[in-house]
């Protein structure tokens, strides 16, 4: 069985890596901190396509596990060690999926387009050419400018 790993980026953006498997399961992956503003955002924003939504907290002292549990996220609390890939590595290792969804706490799929993700994942996973998925990401910046690029990291 190979194993991919799997890197998600605010609202549309996301390179999802697959593991070859007969059966296509998604997991989505947040690593987060004080998020209690966010966490529900992004949650709800895939939570209908994804198998599982893995929350890896690294030393909230507000509501972001409670509020992330009480959506059906498993928690799971990790002591953050100053380093986010050690983070991440963590929440990767939990997740079941064959396909991997990872987002920030603080990143969402705009309204309606996570559904796009889960078509193109089910028709990607059958085509053994292709090992993940990529688009352009829209960054909302808080004074409400709009910066498009595209970004992708292996």
């Amino acid at each position: 069985m190979e194993r991919w790993l799997g890197y998600c980026f605010p609202l549309t953006i996301f390179l999802i890596f697959k593991f070859e498997v007969s059966c296509v399961k998604i997991s989505g992956c947040v690593i987060a901190k004080n998020e209690e503003k966010n966490i529900a955002r992004c949650i709800n924003s895939y939570k209908d396509i994804v198998d599982e939504v893995i929350v890896v907290d690294t030393g909230s002292s507000d509501r972001t596990a409670e509020i992330a549990q009480n959506l059906g996220a498993k928690v799971y609390h990790y002591e953050w060690q100053n380093d986010f890939a050690k983070a991440k590595n963590f929440a990767l290792s939990l997740a079941k999926g064959d396909w991997i969804i990872f987002l920030d706490a603080d990143e969402f799929f705009a309204e309606g387009h996570c559904y796009n993700v889960k078509k193109y994942i089910k028709l990607i996973h059958r085509n053994k050419r292709f090992d993940g998925i990529g688009c352009r990401m829209a960054n909302i910046q808080e004074n409400g400018e709009i910066i498009n690029y595209l970004r992708l990291r292996t």
